[in-house]
């Protein structure tokens, strides 16, 4: 019986670990811009923080033919899904927290809660990310294919998944 025990509670500081590093993930670009037009690359990344609060200076490099390179800034408009999927992973890891904390009767309940968010999070940014950046930003139907999703915006839904699926068994 202690050996059962003590596996839940590593599975739980795993799924805890996971879920703090899908917030983490964030860092990372989320959204990523690739293209070229007339012989101009040009090169963005919108990392999960500056899609979640919208952003002025962001950074990005435009290469002509390989001879001539130049820096410069791009903008993003607030992405409601990116704040929405970070709320849900917060959420998801206090409630785990909380899990460890609070009575016997009312665990199960709060351990569903921690496991939906984190869940619904990881679903969030993974699959809605790149529709709503594309959207919030009023990108056309030719230049749309010219952004992908991140690997922030993957590392971060596939933490919270984990992360929500450890809480759920612990």
């Amino acid at each position: 019986m202690a050996k059962k025990a003590d596996n839940k509670k590593i599975i739980f500081l795993v799924a805890l670990v996971f879920g703090v590093a899908a917030i983490l993930m964030n860092l990372l670009p989320a959204i990523t811009f690739k293209g070229t037009l007339l012989g101009v690359e040009a090169t963005a990344s919108f990392n999960g923080f500056q899609l979640m609060f919208g952003a002025e200076d962001v950074p990005a490099k435009a290469d002509v033919a390989g001879i001539f390179s130049f820096n410069g800034t791009v903008s993003t408009k607030l992405v409601v899904t990116s704040l929405i999927a970070f709320i849900l992973m917060v959420v998801g890891v206090v409630s785990a927290v909380l899990v460890k904390i609070i009575n016997k009767k009312q665990q199960f309940l709060i351990k569903v809660i921690a496991a939906g968010a984190l869940v619904a999070g990881a679903v969030l940014a993974i699959a809605l990310t790149k529709a709503t950046f594309v959207s919030a930003n009023e990108i056309g139907d030719s230049a749309k294919d010219l952004y992908s999703l991140g690997i922030g915006a993957i590392l971060s839904g596939a933490f919270a998944g984990i992360a929500g699926v450890g809480v759920l068994l612990s």
